[in-house]
């Protein structure tokens, strides 16, 4: 048995730089697919900071004043940078989509709101504005009216109030008293709620979530290289050895550990060029980490050894392995984000051995516990391997006859 270890192991060898040619080629173009999905989503509308341009605010001292406290203190400022400008550069930077909109205030704008008369702001945006442009427009723009009226009602109501009770000589303090306690609600309002970021799933962030899957994907691929050696119509020489007390239990044993190993030595040297390369900023896997990718390896090579024993020839066997390995990533969620599903494919999905092999990858990401995945990736693995050893013994008894 230890000679044919060493055998088979070199029979491992003799392919194994055309494997890395093709590990290579695949791991390059999973790269190349990892950091354009990452672009367009840090350059889609949703990650864009939009400029707004304020027209008419150059010459008035409190509205520059409250501009400045709006930029720096209010939670918007994450999300829309407000510029001062004129209008001919505002029409001009519209024409070339350096801003998103522009406001214009009125002359005499703070004068007439200090007596109580807002007058209507003139905005700005290109015709059919979408996305985010129009958020802006139906959404920011509406919260400002609502605040603005509300405070106006408020501030000058308790004016009204105290002047109809003979208290008139009150009133400019309370009013103004009021006025600050309500821009102070205003810019602290993000006070008031919580907001927490679910990701893609299991709270993964889109970089974490395309590593898990492509990932298994990549380990599902990097099977195909090893058809010429794992699938074989002759079974001479599996009878062979069969006569020579090496059992089809014993070959399955001993050409699954070789194949496991090297596969595992291909994932390690993969994960190891994605650490020096920093694809992804901040990880950083241990050695627990690994450990838990083992039962991901270690499935995914039974359940390919399973594939290639059960083929007979070899168009059979690489179109067997292509379509059930992209079968199982795509309701597995390696290819779509796993919500894409309907939720009862989406639990299918997760007991698969692509589905579970990303929640465990995932789980190593996060730090999460992994027990669950891990007994079904061990259990899918026995499976496979008990399959595998029983084609073995059909095929050697068969062939006999």
């Amino acid at each position: 048995m230890r000679k044919y270890l060493l055998l088979y192991s070199k029979r491992i060898l003799k392919i194994l730089p055309f494997v890395i040619v093709v590990t290579a080629i695949l791991f390059g173009s999973l790269a190349v697919a990892f950091r354009v999905v990452r672009e367009m989503d840090e350059n889609s509308d949703m990650n864009v900071k939009f400029r707004v341009g304020i027209v008419g605010t150059a010459g008035d001292m409190y509205l520059s004043m409250g501009l400045a406290a709006f930029q720096s203190m209010d939670s918007t400022r994450y999300s829309i940078e407000i510029e001062p400008m004129s209008e001919e550069r505002a029409q001009q930077e519209m024409r070339t989509r350096s801003i998103a909109a522009y406001v214009v205030f009125p002359d005499g704008f703070m004068d007439a709101a200090m007596q109580g008369d807002i007058k209507p702001l003139k905005y700005v945006s290109t015709a059919g504005g979408v996305d985010m442009i129009a958020l802006i427009k139906d959404e920011v723009t509406h919260m400002v009216e609502q605040i603005l009226w509300e405070s106006q009602r408020g501030t000058y109501g308790v004016g009204e109030a105290l002047w109809d009770n003979g208290l008139g000589k009150l009133s400019g303090e309370h009013v103004n008293d009021l006025a600050i306690e309500y821009v102070s609600l205003v810019l602290t309002r993000g006070g008031l709620y919580s907001a927490k970021e679910l990701g893609l799933g299991g709270g993964l962030t889109l970089n974490s979530y395309l590593l898990s899957s492509l990932t298994v994907l990549f380990l599902l691929l990097l099977c195909m290289p090893y058809a010429p050696l794992m699938i074989r119509a002759d079974r001479s020489m599996e009878q062979l050895l069969a006569s020579r007390k090496i059992g089809p239990v014993k070959q399955t044993v001993v050409e699954f550990s070789v194949y496991f190993i090297s596969l595992l030595l291909l994932t390690l040297g993969a994960i190891l060029l994605i650490q020096t390369t920093h694809v992804l900023d901040g990880l950083g896997l241990g050695a627990d980490a690994l450990l838990k990718i083992l039962p991901v390896v270690l499935c995914v090579a039974a359940w390919s050894y399973l594939c290639y024993e059960i083929s007979r020839n070899m168009v059979g066997g690489v179109l067997l392995q292509f379509f059930s390995a992209v079968a199982m990533a795509f309701v597995g969620g390696c290819m779509y984000p796993a919500y894409f599903f309907p939720e009862s494919l989406q639990k299918l999905g997760s007991i698969l051995p692509a589905g579970a092999a990303r929640l465990q990858i995932a789980a190593c990401l996060t730090g999460a516990g992994t027990t669950q995945t891990t007994r079904l990736l061990l259990g899918y693995s026995v499976v496979f391997l008990s399959l595998s050893a029983a084609a073995r013994l059909y095929a050697v008894r068969s062939d006999r006859r």
